[in-house]
Protein backbone atom coordinates (compact mmCIF):
# COMPACT_ATOMS: atom_id res chain seq x y z
CA UNK A 1 0.00 0.00 0.00
CA UNK A 2 1.86 3.14 -1.14
CA UNK A 3 0.06 5.51 1.21
CA UNK A 4 -1.00 4.42 4.68
CA UNK A 5 -4.30 5.49 6.19
CA UNK A 6 -2.90 7.28 9.24
CA UNK A 7 -6.37 7.50 10.75
CA UNK A 8 -9.91 6.69 9.75
CA UNK A 9 -10.78 9.06 6.91
CA UNK A 10 -14.34 10.32 7.04
CA UNK A 11 -15.71 10.71 3.51
CA UNK A 12 -18.96 12.65 3.03
CA UNK A 13 -21.61 11.34 0.67
CA UNK A 14 -20.98 12.46 -2.90
CA UNK A 15 -22.15 11.95 -6.46
CA UNK A 16 -19.74 11.59 -9.35
CA UNK A 17 -20.16 10.28 -12.88
CA UNK A 18 -23.47 8.65 -12.00
CA UNK A 19 -22.24 7.05 -8.77
CA UNK A 20 -24.03 8.02 -5.56
CA UNK A 21 -21.79 7.16 -2.61
CA UNK A 22 -23.14 7.47 0.96
CA UNK A 23 -21.15 8.74 3.93
CA UNK A 24 -18.38 6.25 4.63
CA UNK A 25 -15.19 5.79 6.60
CA UNK A 26 -12.15 4.87 4.54
CA UNK A 27 -10.23 2.24 6.48
CA UNK A 28 -8.11 -0.76 5.69
CA UNK A 29 -11.08 -2.87 4.61
CA UNK A 30 -12.03 -0.62 1.69
CA UNK A 31 -8.49 -0.75 0.32
CA UNK A 32 -7.56 -4.34 1.07
CA UNK A 33 -9.16 -6.92 3.38
CA UNK A 34 -6.89 -9.89 2.67
CA UNK A 35 -3.97 -11.34 4.56
CA UNK A 36 -5.99 -13.52 6.95
CA UNK A 37 -6.91 -16.41 4.66
CA UNK A 38 -10.55 -16.05 5.69
CA UNK A 39 -13.17 -17.17 3.16
CA UNK A 40 -15.40 -14.73 1.34
CA UNK A 41 -18.48 -15.40 3.44
CA UNK A 42 -16.61 -14.08 6.51
CA UNK A 43 -14.83 -11.17 4.80
CA UNK A 44 -17.63 -9.84 2.60
CA UNK A 45 -19.73 -8.37 5.45
CA UNK A 46 -16.69 -6.42 6.69
CA UNK A 47 -16.12 -4.53 3.46
CA UNK A 48 -17.99 -2.04 1.28
CA UNK A 49 -20.11 -2.49 -1.86
CA UNK A 50 -18.12 -2.76 -5.07
CA UNK A 51 -19.72 0.43 -6.44
CA UNK A 52 -18.16 2.49 -3.59
CA UNK A 53 -14.68 1.18 -4.38
CA UNK A 54 -15.16 1.72 -8.12
CA UNK A 55 -16.44 5.28 -7.58
CA UNK A 56 -13.42 6.20 -5.46
CA UNK A 57 -11.11 4.49 -7.95
CA UNK A 58 -12.57 6.60 -10.77
CA UNK A 59 -12.13 9.76 -8.68
CA UNK A 60 -8.47 8.87 -8.17
CA UNK A 61 -8.01 7.99 -11.84
CA UNK A 62 -9.55 11.27 -12.96
CA UNK A 63 -7.32 13.21 -10.57
CA UNK A 64 -4.29 11.37 -11.95
CA UNK A 65 -5.18 12.32 -15.53
CA UNK A 66 -6.09 15.88 -14.42
CA UNK A 67 -9.75 15.63 -15.34
CA UNK A 68 -11.24 19.09 -14.49
CA UNK A 69 -14.52 17.53 -13.32
CA UNK A 70 -12.76 15.93 -10.35
CA UNK A 71 -11.21 19.18 -9.09
CA UNK A 72 -14.53 20.38 -7.61
CA UNK A 73 -14.95 17.38 -5.29
CA UNK A 74 -14.46 17.80 -1.50
CA UNK A 75 -10.85 17.43 -0.36
CA UNK A 76 -11.60 14.31 1.72
CA UNK A 77 -13.22 12.64 -1.32
CA UNK A 78 -10.16 13.46 -3.43
CA UNK A 79 -7.84 12.11 -0.73
CA UNK A 80 -9.88 8.90 -0.51
CA UNK A 81 -9.91 8.59 -4.30
CA UNK A 82 -6.14 8.92 -4.47
CA UNK A 83 -5.70 6.28 -1.76
CA UNK A 84 -7.91 3.75 -3.53
CA UNK A 85 -6.45 4.49 -6.98
CA UNK A 86 -2.84 4.30 -5.79
CA UNK A 87 -3.66 1.19 -3.80
CA UNK A 88 -5.09 -0.50 -6.89
CA UNK A 89 -2.02 0.46 -8.91
CA UNK A 90 0.27 -1.25 -6.39
CA UNK A 91 -1.76 -4.23 -5.19
CA UNK A 92 -0.49 -6.80 -7.67
CA UNK A 93 -2.46 -10.02 -7.33
CA UNK A 94 -4.34 -9.08 -4.16
CA UNK A 95 -7.64 -7.37 -3.63
CA UNK A 96 -10.85 -6.98 -1.70
CA UNK A 97 -14.05 -8.95 -1.09
CA UNK A 98 -17.18 -6.82 -1.24
CA UNK A 99 -20.52 -6.59 0.53
CA UNK A 100 -22.33 -7.84 -2.55
CA UNK A 101 -23.51 -11.13 -4.03
CA UNK A 102 -24.55 -12.37 -7.47
CA UNK A 103 -27.14 -14.99 -8.36
CA UNK A 104 -26.73 -16.28 -11.92
CA UNK A 105 -29.98 -17.11 -13.70
CA UNK A 106 -30.90 -19.93 -16.03
CA UNK A 107 -32.09 -18.93 -19.49
CA UNK A 108 -35.68 -19.73 -18.48
CA UNK A 109 -35.33 -17.42 -15.45
CA UNK A 110 -34.25 -14.45 -17.54
CA UNK A 111 -35.46 -10.96 -16.65
CA UNK A 112 -39.14 -11.09 -17.63
CA UNK A 113 -38.33 -12.63 -20.99
CA UNK A 114 -35.84 -9.95 -22.04
CA UNK A 115 -33.49 -11.01 -24.82
CA UNK A 116 -29.99 -11.77 -23.56
CA UNK A 117 -27.39 -9.84 -25.62
CA UNK A 118 -24.87 -12.03 -27.38
CA UNK A 119 -21.96 -12.93 -25.10
CA UNK A 120 -23.79 -11.80 -21.94
CA UNK A 121 -25.39 -13.78 -19.09
CA UNK A 122 -28.39 -12.72 -16.97
CA UNK A 123 -27.99 -12.35 -13.21
CA UNK A 124 -29.43 -10.73 -10.12
CA UNK A 125 -26.98 -8.44 -8.32
CA UNK A 126 -27.46 -7.89 -4.56
CA UNK A 127 -25.77 -4.76 -3.21
CA UNK A 128 -24.99 -4.28 0.50
CA UNK A 129 -25.82 -7.74 1.85
CA UNK A 130 -25.38 -9.17 5.35
CA UNK A 131 -23.39 -12.07 3.92
CA UNK A 132 -23.93 -15.67 2.79
CA UNK A 133 -25.49 -18.74 4.40
CA UNK A 134 -24.55 -22.31 3.48
CA UNK A 135 -27.43 -24.75 3.00
CA UNK A 136 -26.02 -28.19 2.30
CA UNK A 137 -23.65 -27.80 -0.63
CA UNK A 138 -25.29 -24.56 -1.79
CA UNK A 139 -24.66 -20.97 -0.76
CA UNK A 140 -27.54 -18.53 -0.34
CA UNK A 141 -27.32 -14.74 -0.33
CA UNK A 142 -28.42 -13.25 3.00
CA UNK A 143 -29.91 -9.80 2.27
CA UNK A 144 -30.53 -7.01 4.77
CA UNK A 145 -33.38 -4.46 4.81
CA UNK A 146 -30.96 -2.08 3.07
CA UNK A 147 -30.00 -4.53 0.31
CA UNK A 148 -30.72 -3.32 -3.21
CA UNK A 149 -31.42 -5.88 -5.94
CA UNK A 150 -30.66 -5.19 -9.60
CA UNK A 151 -31.28 -7.20 -12.76
CA UNK A 152 -28.08 -7.16 -14.82
CA UNK A 153 -26.59 -8.64 -17.96
CA UNK A 154 -22.92 -9.39 -17.39
CA UNK A 155 -20.50 -9.24 -20.35
CA UNK A 156 -17.95 -11.78 -21.53
CA UNK A 157 -15.56 -13.25 -18.98
CA UNK A 158 -11.74 -13.12 -19.11
CA UNK A 159 -11.86 -9.95 -21.20
CA UNK A 160 -10.84 -6.29 -20.92
CA UNK A 161 -13.24 -3.70 -19.50
CA UNK A 162 -13.87 -0.89 -21.99
CA UNK A 163 -15.72 2.45 -21.84
CA UNK A 164 -19.19 2.94 -23.33
CA UNK A 165 -21.42 5.97 -23.78
CA UNK A 166 -22.54 5.36 -20.18
CA UNK A 167 -19.04 4.90 -18.76
CA UNK A 168 -17.04 1.74 -18.14
CA UNK A 169 -18.78 0.63 -14.93
CA UNK A 170 -22.45 0.42 -13.97
CA UNK A 171 -22.82 3.08 -11.22
CA UNK A 172 -25.49 0.99 -9.47
CA UNK A 173 -23.36 -2.13 -9.09
CA UNK A 174 -19.76 -1.36 -10.10
CA UNK A 175 -19.79 -4.15 -12.69
CA UNK A 176 -18.61 -3.42 -16.26
CA UNK A 177 -21.02 -2.57 -19.05
CA UNK A 178 -18.91 -4.12 -21.80
CA UNK A 179 -15.75 -6.16 -22.27
CA UNK A 180 -13.52 -6.95 -25.27
CA UNK A 181 -11.14 -9.90 -25.51
CA UNK A 182 -8.84 -8.30 -28.10
CA UNK A 183 -6.22 -6.17 -26.31
CA UNK A 184 -5.50 -3.79 -29.18
CA UNK A 185 -9.22 -3.12 -29.71
CA UNK A 186 -9.65 -2.49 -25.98
CA UNK A 187 -6.81 0.04 -25.99
CA UNK A 188 -8.37 1.79 -29.00
CA UNK A 189 -11.65 2.14 -27.09
CA UNK A 190 -9.82 3.93 -24.29
CA UNK A 191 -7.96 6.09 -26.82
CA UNK A 192 -11.33 7.01 -28.35
CA UNK A 193 -12.40 8.05 -24.83
CA UNK A 194 -9.63 10.69 -24.89
CA UNK A 195 -7.02 8.87 -22.81
CA UNK A 196 -3.40 8.97 -23.95
CA UNK A 197 -1.77 5.73 -25.03
CA UNK A 198 0.08 5.52 -21.70
CA UNK A 199 -3.14 6.11 -19.77
CA UNK A 200 -5.01 3.58 -21.91
CA UNK A 201 -2.37 0.94 -21.16
CA UNK A 202 -2.69 1.63 -17.42
CA UNK A 203 -6.49 1.46 -17.61
CA UNK A 204 -6.63 -2.06 -19.04
CA UNK A 205 -8.58 -4.05 -16.47
CA UNK A 206 -10.10 -7.51 -16.70
CA UNK A 207 -13.52 -8.88 -15.80
CA UNK A 208 -14.25 -12.47 -14.78
CA UNK A 209 -17.58 -14.17 -14.10
CA UNK A 210 -19.06 -17.61 -13.74
CA UNK A 211 -22.17 -18.88 -15.55
CA UNK A 212 -24.23 -20.42 -12.77
CA UNK A 213 -24.79 -20.56 -9.03
CA UNK A 214 -24.01 -17.89 -6.45
CA UNK A 215 -20.88 -15.74 -6.52
CA UNK A 216 -19.11 -13.49 -4.03
CA UNK A 217 -17.97 -10.15 -5.45
CA UNK A 218 -14.24 -9.49 -5.49
CA UNK A 219 -12.03 -6.77 -6.99
CA UNK A 220 -8.29 -6.95 -7.40
CA UNK A 221 -5.38 -5.58 -9.37
CA UNK A 222 -2.60 -7.14 -11.40
CA UNK A 223 0.38 -5.38 -12.93
CA UNK A 224 -0.07 -7.23 -16.21
CA UNK A 225 -3.84 -6.89 -16.59
CA UNK A 226 -4.58 -3.44 -15.18
CA UNK A 227 -5.26 -1.50 -12.02
CA UNK A 228 -8.81 -2.57 -11.13
CA UNK A 229 -10.18 -5.96 -12.12
CA UNK A 230 -13.64 -7.21 -11.19
CA UNK A 231 -14.19 -10.89 -10.44
CA UNK A 232 -17.59 -12.57 -10.00
CA UNK A 233 -16.14 -16.05 -10.45
CA UNK A 234 -15.62 -16.96 -6.77
CA UNK A 235 -17.94 -18.92 -4.53
CA UNK A 236 -18.64 -17.54 -1.04
CA UNK A 237 -16.45 -20.24 0.53
CA UNK A 238 -13.40 -19.38 -1.60
CA UNK A 239 -10.21 -17.75 -0.30
CA UNK A 240 -7.74 -15.52 -2.16
CA UNK A 241 -4.33 -15.25 -0.50
CA UNK A 242 -0.71 -16.04 -1.28
CA UNK A 243 -0.63 -18.75 1.40
CA UNK A 244 -1.11 -21.65 -0.99
CA UNK A 245 -4.87 -21.72 -0.50
CA UNK A 246 -5.88 -20.98 -4.05
CA UNK A 247 -5.10 -22.37 -7.53
CA UNK A 248 -1.96 -21.56 -9.44
CA UNK A 249 -4.08 -19.78 -12.03
CA UNK A 250 -4.66 -17.11 -9.34
CA UNK A 251 -1.16 -17.23 -7.86
CA UNK A 252 1.12 -17.28 -10.90
CA UNK A 253 1.46 -15.23 -14.00
CA UNK A 254 -1.28 -16.45 -16.36
CA UNK A 255 1.28 -17.66 -18.89
CA UNK A 256 2.93 -19.78 -16.13
CA UNK A 257 -0.26 -21.41 -14.89
CA UNK A 258 -1.07 -24.61 -16.80
CA UNK A 259 -4.72 -25.57 -16.95
CA UNK A 260 -5.91 -27.58 -13.94
CA UNK A 261 -2.49 -27.21 -12.32
CA UNK A 262 -3.94 -27.15 -8.81
CA UNK A 263 -1.74 -25.55 -6.17
CA UNK A 264 1.83 -24.35 -6.12
CA UNK A 265 4.33 -23.35 -3.44
CA UNK A 266 4.97 -19.62 -3.09
CA UNK A 267 8.46 -18.31 -3.70
CA UNK A 268 10.57 -16.79 -0.94
CA UNK A 269 10.14 -13.33 -2.52
CA UNK A 270 6.35 -13.73 -2.58
CA UNK A 271 6.31 -14.85 1.04
CA UNK A 272 8.40 -11.86 2.14
CA UNK A 273 6.11 -9.55 0.16
CA UNK A 274 3.08 -11.11 1.86
CA UNK A 275 4.62 -10.65 5.33
CA UNK A 276 5.44 -7.00 4.54
CA UNK A 277 1.90 -6.42 3.24
CA UNK A 278 0.36 -8.04 6.32
CA UNK A 279 2.51 -5.95 8.67
CA UNK A 280 1.42 -2.79 6.82
CA UNK A 281 -2.22 -3.88 6.88
CA UNK A 282 -2.05 -4.70 10.62
CA UNK A 283 -0.53 -1.27 11.29
CA UNK A 284 -3.33 0.41 9.36
CA UNK A 285 -5.99 -1.60 11.17
CA UNK A 286 -4.44 -0.62 14.50
CA UNK A 287 -4.53 3.06 13.55
CA UNK A 288 -8.17 2.94 12.46
CA UNK A 289 -9.17 0.88 15.46
CA UNK A 290 -10.07 -2.32 13.61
Amino acid sequence: MPTEVAKALKVPGFSYRGFAVPNLTLGAELIDNLGTGEPAYKLAPKSAPLSDRVALYIVGRDLAIEEPLASDLPDSVKEAGRLVYEGCQARQGRGCWHKDGVLYLRSDENHKGATVPSGFVPAKYFKDIIGFNQEGDAWKINPSPQTEEFNVFLPESDAFIVPTMDGAYNPLTGTPFETIKDRSKAIKRWLDADLTEEQAEKELSRFYRRNEGTAAVYSWSDANDGPLCVDLDHGPGDRCTYLGSFPASRAAERSEAPKNSGFRTVTEAEYKALVADKETLDAVRKRVGK
